[in-house]
């Protein structure tokens, strides 16, 4: 890789992942109930009101902030997760 390049693999895996972790979140298995009653919506007017786009336009930003957070760890020199 060259001095400017990012791993597009990377960041598209940890895309999915990220957005796979939070569809488990807001999944009726899970904390949709609850999420639901704390912004005052019933189940019916939040299936009602769900769109493809809204799961793409999720992603996208998704991508988006993992490709951010990727070159700022390149800018900062940072090159595995291990600890100090």
């Amino acid at each position: 890789m060259g001095p400017f390049s990012v791993n597009y693999l990377a960041v598209l895996l940890s895309s999915i992942i990220a957005f796979v972790i939070g569809a488990a979140w807001y999944s009726p298995a899970l904390f949709f109930k609850p999420w639901a009653a704390s912004v005052g919506k019933s189940e019916e007017e939040l299936k009602k009101r769900a769109s493809p786009l809204s799961y793409v336009i999720t992603f996208l930003a998704w991508f988006v902030a993992v490709y951010v957070l990727a070159r700022i760890f390149w800018f900062l020199g940072v090159d595995n997760i291990g600890l100090v």
